[in-house]
């Protein structure tokens, strides 16, 4: 009725069929079949139209929103709480150039999924297996919990239940053989201890690292692997490509202490738990964001661990050389359930009263915040 007397144009127009009751009866407008099968397949064309355009704006969108949310974010938390030599800012010089910076532009977190605690059984499992007998003594460590200690004449384990996490010590040969091995044969050593004794699977034992050492002095002292009395080899317990390290960069999940002979005297084992890496992806700084936030990278380690921060003071501290750079995810503690990429730069630093330049290592959160 409205276009029958408002509209005749749009009426004519559109070859509408339009039946409108008036005072003398029923006005019809017919179409020819011709025009309204024409209309037919306009308006089914229009409809597609509208369709596939509607479809391409929301699924664009749905792909928005899942790249916004599984790439590029920013860190949704704080920085680690990284302890450090000094709280001033540090004079660096990078020399390492751009194109040795090949890491990914985002990653993810690491869960850490819930420890599973050791039971009693699984406990003295270990302990048969090392050769120890049901014979063992218990008490509560204040930081690991229950912990269970079998000695034997030239050995002892520690089981912590509650971490999990074990200490095996072994009789040390006093003077060693120096069989000269190759740092090959020293982590197939360092390997199949922890296989054969069912400590740790083949495919979980990634990023061997040997480390030199020094036992002569009553604390054991980081030294070149040819000035080394003994060595050291630290694993990640990890099946996926992700590095994780502790405060303290020359510690490991897992590590084997063995002599110049290739004869083991103490081994390590940190049991992880299920680590996940979170779906979402998280921006990391790039090279330039690197340079810029270097003055505040954290310093772990100076000489290898063999200086600690008491003994010199902050402003002895001089130019810090950094030569290299790694990824790694950061374990902050025992009881830590995230874990985050930091960026570990190694290098050399000259400090005051030292006639040479130390070797050096910091921690830079790599997450951009």
């Amino acid at each position: 009725r409205w276009i029958h007397h408002t509209c005749p144009r749009l009426r004519e127009w559109l070859y509408l069929t339009v039946v409108w009751t008036g005072p003398t009866g029923p006005v019809i407008y017919n179409t020819s079949y011709m025009n309204r099968k024409l209309i037919f397949y306009a308006s089914l064309l229009i409809l597609s139209i509208v369709s596939v355009v509607y479809l391409i704006q929301t699924s664009g969108m749905s792909l928005f929103r899942k790249k916004t949310q599984t790439s590029g974010q920013k860190a949704p938390m704080a920085s680690p709480e990284i302890p450090s030599y000094t709280k001033r800012p540090l004079n660096v010089e990078v020399l390492f150039p751009e194109d040795s910076f090949n890491f990914p532009k985002s990653t993810p977190l690491l869960k850490a999924g819930p420890v599973k605690h050791l039971s009693e059984t699984e406990a003295q499992n270990y302990a048969s297996r090392l050769g120890f007998d049901n014979n063992f003594f218990t008490f509560n460590d204040s930081e690991f919990g229950k912990t269970n200690i079998w000695k034997a004449p030239s050995s002892t384990l520690i089981v912590y239940l509650g971490t999990p996490h074990l200490v095996l010590t072994l009789e040390r040969k006093q003077k060693p053989i120096n069989e000269q091995l190759s740092n090959e044969a020293i982590t197939a050593i360092a390997k199949k201890f922890l296989i054969d004794n069912s400590l740790e699977g083949e495919t979980n034992l990634s990023y061997p690292t040997i480390i030199g050492l020094d036992l002569v002095s009553s604390e054991p002292r980081v030294v070149s692997i040819e000035k080394a009395n003994a060595y050291k080899v630290n694993f990640s317990s990890l099946k996926e490509a992700y590095k994780i390290i502790e405060i303290n960069p020359l510690d490991a999940p897992i590590s084997v202490w063995m002599d110049l002979e290739g004869k083991i005297f103490k081994v390590e084992v940190k049991k992880l738990g299920e680590i996940i890496p979170t779906q979402e992806k998280y921006s990391l700084k790039s090279y330039k964001e690197m340079l810029d936030a270097a003055v505040n990278a954290k310093i772990v380690s100076i000489n290898d661990g063999n200086i600690l921060p008491g003994d010199f003071p902050e402003t002895s501290i001089g130019k810090v050389t950094i030569q290299n750079i790694d990824l790694a995810y950061f374990r902050e503690n025992i009881r830590a359930e995230l874990y985050q990429p930091i960026y570990v730069l190694s290098g050399t630093v000259n400090i005051s009263g030292y006639e040479n330049a130390l070797n050096i290592t910091l921690y830079l959160p790599a997450l951009k915040q």
